[in-house]
This record gives C-alpha cells, structure tokens and sequence, in this order.
C-alpha cells in the first residue's frame, strides 16, 4: 500500500515517534505531493526554578525547638569546677567564640576539653576547640566561698540490698547521708548521689529539700561523664539544678561531684 493511502491518524502518531528517536530533531513527510519534507526541532523544556524559601521557613519553625540557646549552654558550662563564667558569640544554634574565665589549677588544655564534653553530653552541641578561649586569673570572692567537700563513701552489702553513706565536710563539721536500695551496678550512682544529698539536707537550713530527678552516665568520646539533675525547693520555689563530673575507674566520687556540682552554687546561700 502506498504512505499517501495511509490512516491520517496513524501517520500523526509516526510523526514523534520519528523525531523523538533521533533526539528531538526529527523529520516528518508532509501530506502534499513530492518529495518536500517539512523539518521539525524539538527543544526540551528549560526546567523552572524552586522556591525553597517556603520549605526553609516550615522546616525553621518545626524544628526551632532543637536549637540550644546559648544562654542555656552559659548556664550549663559554668557549672564546671575551675570556671566561674562563660559567654559564647553568636546565633542560637551557631557559635562563633566561646569565652571562658577560668580559675589557675587546671590547664587550659583541659578545660576546653571539659568545655566540649559538658556540651555534647548534656546538650548534644559539638564545640569546635578553636573557638574556645581560656582566661584564668584568681578571683577573691570565689575562691573564699567555702563549699562541701567528699571525705568519705561507704557501702555496705545486705543481701540483695545495698546501703551507701557518703560523709561531707563543710564548716568543720562532718555531715552524713545514706541510701539504701537495690545491689545492682545500675541504681549504684542514683543511691549515691540520694545518699549525697540526705549529707547535704543535714548541712543546711530546715526550709531547704532536695530530690535526685535523674542520674546517668554518659559516654563522650573516649571519656564517661556523671551528669545529675537535683530539684531544690527552698523558700516555697523549686528550682531544677544540672551537674556534670569526669568519670575514673569508679563511677562512685563521680556521681558525688556530679551532685554537688548541680548545688554548689545554691549551697553558700543555704547554710545554717
């Protein structure tokens, strides 16, 4: 049969099929007599451009809560011993400089490394060490304030039970807590930091009560870091206190410093 007595739509649909097979440049025969071909060009659609200012501004506003203020990190590593103040330079969420003063006995080495753990652990914000300047220098009014010390922590087996004391000195007088609960390496830093506390609810006014809301043990990198959370209820307000210490070869002094790091600054205010 001849292409002229071809179906006029069979021979629309040939047409493309032509052009797309050779790459967009196609030729397609006219209806007319002869030998006259008509060329076609097909050029592919510039694809438009995204607005993602839209998603930019939805994905802000969901996840604005998984920001850390950098007052709340101020407030977190000023907490650590040998710091007396931090301030950090930047957006929340962005960190340009951190600041800290620092008082002579550890290295500067040190607490920046300190500096990047407390941040990690407890708010899970990684602190670029080239960002931190350390400045130490002696400060009177805080290195007189007198704080409790650890003299000493006892346990003592029963069963399946344990009993664990842990002695304070403050003042020149010896002040003692005790916890008591379950023999188990798990609830062993939540009994201490308990019995920490029962030490420390000795020491202080009758108007002051503290509670242990949480203990864990944190590994950061290399290093395992003790980190409590203390409710104090003083005066008819209740106020939610966080403290951070390294971790030796045993957990035990570390959940005590981690205690008395949460209160340490409440604790000058609270004596008898």
């Amino acid at each position: 049969m001849h292409s002229d007595h071809l179906n006029p739509s069979l021979s629309c649909l040939a047409g493309p099929s032509v052009a797309d097979a050779f790459g967009g440049q196609g030729v397609i025969p006219s209806r007319g007599s002869g030998n006259s071909r008509t060329k076609v060009s097909r050029r592919a659609p510039r694809p438009a451009r995204l607005d993602l200012s839209y998603l930019h501004s939805r994905w802000s506003a969901h996840y604005a809560w998984l920001v850390v203020k950098n007052s709340e990190l101020e407030t977190t590593l000023s907490r650590l011993p040998d710091v007396d103040a931090v301030r950090i330079v930047g957006d929340d969420g962005h960190i340009v400089e951190v600041h800290v003063l620092a008082t002579p006995g550890k290295a500067p080495k040190q607490i920046v490394r300190d500096v990047q753990s407390l941040a990690m652990a407890a708010h899970g914000v990684n602190v670029d060490r080239r960002v931190v300047s350390v400045v130490q220098m002696e400060n009177e009014n805080v290195s007189t304030i007198q704080r409790p010390v650890i003299l000493d922590i006892d346990e003592s087996p029963n069963g399946s039970k344990l009993t664990i004391t842990v002695s304070l000195g403050w003042h020149r007088e010896r002040h003692t807590g005790s916890a008591t609960g379950p023999a188990s390496q798990e609830t062993r830093p939540r009994l201490v930091g308990e019995a920490t506390l029962g030490a420390l609810e000795e020491a202080v006014s009758n108007d002051v009560a503290f509670a242990l809301a949480n203990i864990e043990l944190q590994a950061v990198g290399s290093r395992t870091i003790a980190i409590a959370v203390v409710v104090m209820v003083a005066g008819g307000e209740e106020r939610a206190l966080i403290g951070s210490a390294l971790v030796g070869t045993d957990p035990a002094p570390a959940a005590v410093r981690a205690v008395l790091d949460a209160v340490n600054r409440q604790v000058p205010n609270l004596s008898r």
